[in-house]
């Protein structure tokens, strides 16, 4: 979730992982101005979460064959719709391995360019092994199809915002990524000891 807080700095688009907790603000041709308050719960939610979200259940390795400077990780993380929401660049990835028609073209030439990494995990089949072998069960239904659930509010996103709905997403996105950030990690941490012959 992308927001910039008090005392983070705005010029590089802070994110509401790694944000100091105080006041949200919205950010307009490098102007800061206040937006919401969030009472001290979600202030110490927000703080926990910044250790959670640089936890082992959090990481991903993508290949990094590039077009320029661009890799599938920068494109992932300053895509104008998925803007480093994983369930978003999940869907976009399912999108793209499937061969759906709705895919991401630029994100396909990315992948295509880093298709011996990703030639394992074409087809259905190939994304139920993608996302088992990376352990991103949290992110799909029964039918391994990814749900999207973040509101994929951004720090610059113009336009009204209800105080409400906004912090009742802050909460929603920061309990519901700590579960499965921590069960992902949890199953990844099992399998390593089985891996080690711990």
């Amino acid at each position: 979730m992308y927001l910039c807080a008090q005392n983070h700095d705005l010029k590089r688009g802070g994110t509401f992982e790694t944000a100091k907790a105080g006041t949200f603000h919205s950010v307009t041709a490098g102007t800061s101005i206040p937006l919401f308050t969030p009472d001290d719960e979600l202030k110490a939610k927000m703080k926990e979460f910044q250790t959670t979200c640089y936890t082992i259940g959090n990481m991903a390795v993508l290949p990094d064959r590039r077009i320029g400077e661009w890799s599938i990780n920068k494109h992932r993380g300053c895509h104008n719709e998925w803007h480093d929401y994983e369930d978003r660049f999940l869907e976009a990835l399912y999108l793209v391995l499937t061969g759906d028609l709705q895919r991401d073209l630029d994100l396909e030439e990315l992948v295509e360019l880093n298709k011996e990494d990703f030639m394992p995990f074409y087809g259905k089949d190939g994304w139920v092994k993608f996302v088992e072998g990376n352990f991103l069960m949290g992110y799909v239904n029964r039918d391994y199809v990814p749900i999207v659930r973040s509101k994929g509010y951004t720090y610059w996103r113009g336009g009204y915002t209800n105080r409400d709905r906004f912090i009742a997403e802050c909460y929603r996105y920061i309990d519901e990524s700590t579960k499965i950030i921590n069960h992902r990690a949890k199953l990844m941490i099992e399998k390593l000891k089985v891996k080690l012959y711990i």
